[in-house]
């Protein structure tokens, strides 16, 4: 993988990562099923892939906020696949978390589509309306 995560949080203005990394015993699988319960989608229902190492899921979190679920990322064969928040709500509905999440992305050396990243949209298809793609690189303020 190209990416290798040992420690368990980065964080950068108003939002922290919260990493659950595939079988190597750091997660707890429990956190992933909470999770689903308290975003009101389906990550638990990947908890076997995951603890398999099939895919991974990720936490992102408000810093100010940390324990609280914010939105989750799977990332699969080196790719996003998902990133939902409450009730399957895209990323581009949480404008401030954008510029982290596609520094990080990057950074990480994940392939993943902006339009996960802007999209405005609920649910499993991604809609039509989009934030504009100056919102990646707007700059994340001090928490």
């Amino acid at each position: 993988m190209p990416y290798e995560i040992t420690t368990g949080r980065q964080s950068s203005g108003k939002v922290a990562v919260s990493y659950q990394r595939n079988g190597n015993g750091a997660v707890k699988l429990i956190e992933i099923t909470k999770e689903g319960t308290a975003l009101g989608h389906c990550v638990g229902g990947y908890v076997y892939e995951h603890a398999r190492g099939m895919t991974n899921i990720i936490f992102l979190r408000r810093k100010s906020e940390e324990q609280i679920p914010f939105y989750t990322i799977e990332i699969k064969n080196d790719k996003v696949i998902q990133i939902h928040g409450r009730h399957n709500c895209w990323l581009g509905n949480n404008p401030e978390a954008i510029p982290f999440m596609f520094k990080y992305l990057t950074q990480l050396g994940v392939r993943f589509n902006k339009t996960m990243l802007l999209n405005l949209g609920r649910g499993y298809s991604p809609s039509d309306n989009l934030l504009p793609e100056s919102a990646l690189y707007s700059v994340c303020s001090a928490a």
